[in-house]
């Protein structure tokens, strides 16, 4: 099974990564390959790209190349957002009923904020911090404003006048809880071990708390801005008000053994970041 992975990756990697600088995901009902240039457009659909970036498959170096090509064909400048694919010009139904729809609505070419999100999961757990913020503030920037005409929320999507629509999919909700917790605020859990290493993005100026339960345990995690950090790692952890140490590149290991030393049920984490 694993040589038969990366034999795959490999496959994908040589024979879908295209000269535009993107990847190719689908084929049409005929068999032919769905994105690149055709026609003097150039075809480019998102969840491809994320999925490539997601699994590995995409190497560093491409996924560089993958997010100018986002930004260059999928970036909407007056609205501030993704398009989940590029505008094909023509009804497509050999590839599906969702291009049967006018473009910019739906799974046609609209705001999808479910894949949006995935996009922004994907860059974080490949290292592609600045950008995975990028992505996550467009979704925020367009739930909020005016032209969503909604509560402030995680639509399905924006329609190309900004409008949310389908004001709530579980898909689109609980992935952008989980990018929140796991990669905004860096909390992760391996083999029982919390481990918190925060990226922070620059507008947060000041302090920042959430609460979550852990091995029967309430944990009240506080952030704190120490003057004006750049990197705004961690530099001091408290817990329940005792100094707890970090390792060297600022992130903090809770291990079962040490939290079942406390015998509280609720817990202060206090981590001082500069």
């Amino acid at each position: 099974m694993r040589e038969k992975s990366q034999y795959l990756k490999n496959h994908i990697r040589t024979q879908e990564y295209l000269k535009e600088g993107f990847y190719n995901g689908y084929y049409d009902n005929k068999g032919r390959r769905v994105e690149g240039r055709k026609n003097n457009r150039t075809r480019m659909m998102l969840p491809s790209q994320v999925f490539a970036i997601m699994s590995g498959v995409a190497t560093e170096e491409q996924i560089q190349h993958i997010f100018k090509s986002i930004k260059r064909y999928l970036y909407d400048k007056r609205l501030k957002g993704f398009h989940l694919n590029t505008n094909f010009g023509k009804v497509y139904m050999d590839l599906g009923r969702a291009f049967g729809f006018f473009y910019g609505e739906k799974e046609n070419g609209a705001f999808f904020n479910h894949m949006n999100i995935m996009l922004s999961f994907a860059l974080y757990e490949r290292g592609f911090f600045k950008e995975g913020e990028e992505v996550l503030t467009s979704i925020y920037s367009m739930a909020i404003s005016e032209r969503g005409q909604i509560y402030p929320m995680v639509p399905e999507y924006f329609n190309n006048e900004g409008k949310g629509l389908y004001l709530y999919l579980t898909g689109s909700g609980s992935w952008y809880t989980h990018t929140i917790l796991k990669h905004v605020l860096g909390i992760k859990f391996n083999m029982g071990t919390l481990i918190v290493s925060p990226h922070l993005p620059a507008s947060v100026t000041s302090k920042v708390e959430v609460s979550f339960l852990w091995r029967d345990k309430k944990i009240h995690l506080i952030y704190e801005l120490e003057g004006k950090p750049s990197r705004k790692t961690i530099k001091n952890a408290y817990l329940n008000g005792k100094n707890i140490r970090c390792s060297l590149d600022g992130t903090l290991k809770v291990t079962p053994s040490l939290l079942s030393s406390y015998k509280s049920s609720s817990l202060k984490l206090r981590l001082i970041l500069g």
